[in-house]
């Protein structure tokens, strides 16, 4: 995180973001059409769902939370996404 706000990120750092924004648009328009997500921007949730599991990794990197947490946390923030705004 750190080293790509000073410029040094690598072409592999890249990929591996690319990789990671294509995984999640597949999964949130799969979400949309079998109606498991609400329907709309895919754009808008990948980066309020990548927001929120950047989130967690920084609490745990910090030692915010204990890394134990980590998959509870994912667990409710996807249930969350999936349930959709009340």
């Amino acid at each position: 995180m750190y080293t790509v706000k000073r410029g040094l990120h690598s072409a592999a750092l890249d990929d591996a973001f690319g990789r990671l924004f294509t995984a999640f648009d597949d999964l949130i328009r799969q979400g949309q059409q079998a109606g498991k997500l609400q329907a709309g921007d895919s754009d808008r949730v990948r980066l309020l769902l990548l927001a929120a599991m950047q989130g967690i990794a920084a609490l745990i990197t910090s030692g915010g939370v204990e890394a134990g947490q980590a998959d509870g946390l994912i667990a409710d923030t996807v249930a969350l996404f999936i349930r959709g705004p009340r």
